[in-house]
């Protein structure tokens, strides 16, 4: 059987990406964690991206030119800190873990930009309006849009 590809649409929270690295190893089952689509900027869906990252080091962060420059700014990497550690204390998790300046984004995608990996197709539709960087995946091998 040839191997499968797997990519993970957005990434969660800094503080909870820890917990969710070996659950993706645990279902990959063989297969390799090949993309990390992000579908906007906000915190809550990026933050753990340099986590998963981290520990799947092959896995391209794909995500609208924006993304990117959002991660860049100082005063935007400060606001998701803060609001991931508040995150992380309603949770009871007192000593947040912090890889906010750790956050990158490897592959700038345009809309309508087809990507690969592997044996998944996947293709970006810029969706603004919750923020100026949001998008839509379009898996057209499987006819689902997330």
């Amino acid at each position: 059987m040839a191997e499968q590809s797997a990519v993970l649409l957005d990434s969660g929270l800094d503080f909870c990406a820890p917990q969710v690295v070996g659950p993706i190893q645990e279902n990959l089952a063989g297969g390799e964690l090949r993309g990390i689509l992000v579908s906007h900027s906000h915190y809550e869906h990026a933050a753990g991206a340099a986590v998963i990252k981290e520990a799947f080091p092959q896995a391209v962060v794909a995500a609208h030119p924006h993304v990117g420059v959002i991660f860049s700014k100082g005063g935007a990497r400060e606001q998701m800190r803060t609001l991931n550690a508040g995150a992380a204390r309603r949770a009871g998790r007192f000593s947040p873990i912090d890889h906010i300046d750790s956050l990158r984004v490897d592959r700038d995608v345009q809309d309508g930009e087809v990507l690969s990996f592997g044996d998944i197709q996947v293709q970006m539709l810029a969706t603004p309006g919750h923020t100026r960087c949001s998008v839509s995946w379009y898996f057209p091998g499987d006819g689902l849009l997330y």
